[in-house]
């Protein structure tokens, strides 16, 4: 069955489990907006962030050498690469392409931008467009590695609680993946997830969202 012509709730939740499609591609094609899909991977204890946990020290090493560079800078060509610009992309046919490939409209044209505009970072969370984004020569970086970044210039007071937050509202981490996010932070203690049954809490899971797997 062709990825972009599926429609049925449970068979597009298979195909993001398989990493075959993004999230944000998902709800595309349900025809929700991706905020009230967030509701319903939740729901189904599929997660967000599931891609490969050591792709989490990758993307902390790319950070790291972007820092570097940013400081090997003087403060005039700094301040010239500040602010936020709006940019559209030039090459919409590649941007199409991406899409049959299972990426949202969003991760294929920061893909295709990446690729027109040369050297830089692109932020990606959801797989496969990570993927996709290292076979086209591109720099990623992901949300879960500016967290660990961020705790460790102690911008945050505590990484586990931010990536507890994520959980909570519904963005959920793959267990792995958080656990690997928790040792990178230099936890050395990490709670094991007690597995009863069906009663599963994922790592941060709010209570509710506990009861509703469980019933």
């Amino acid at each position: 069955m062709p990825i972009n012509s599926v429609s049925d709730k449970e068979a597009i939740l298979d195909f993001i489990r398989a990493r075959k499609i993004t999230p944000s591609r998902g709800a595309e094609l349900m025809g929700m907006f991706y905020i009230d899909f967030i509701d319903i991977l939740a729901e189904e204890q599929v997660p967000i962030f599931n891609y490969d946990p050591d792709d989490l020290e990758e993307d902390l090493q790319v950070l790291e050498e972007m820092r570097n560079e940013e400081e090997s800078d003087d403060d005039e060509e700094s301040s010239e690469r500040g602010g936020i610009k709006v940019m559209s992309v030039k090459n919409k046919e590649f941007v199409q392409h991406l899409q049959s490939q299972g990426l949202s409209r969003s991760n294929a044209e920061t893909i295709a931008l990446a690729k027109e505009q040369g050297p830089g970072i692109a932020l990606i969370d959801e797989e496969p467009a990570r993927t996709i984004a290292k076979q086209n020569g591109i720099k990623i970086a992901s949300s879960l590695a500016l967290i660990l970044q961020a705790g460790k210039e102690k911008q945050i007071t505590s990484v586990k609680k931010a990536l507890d937050d994520l959980n909570s509202k519904g963005m959920l981490i793959a267990e792995p993946l958080y656990r690997k996010a928790l040792e990178l932070a230099g936890k050395k203690e990490i709670r094991s997830v007690k597995r009863k049954g069906a009663k599963i809490r994922k790592a941060g899971q709010p209570e509710s969202r506990q009861k509703k797997v469980s019933e």
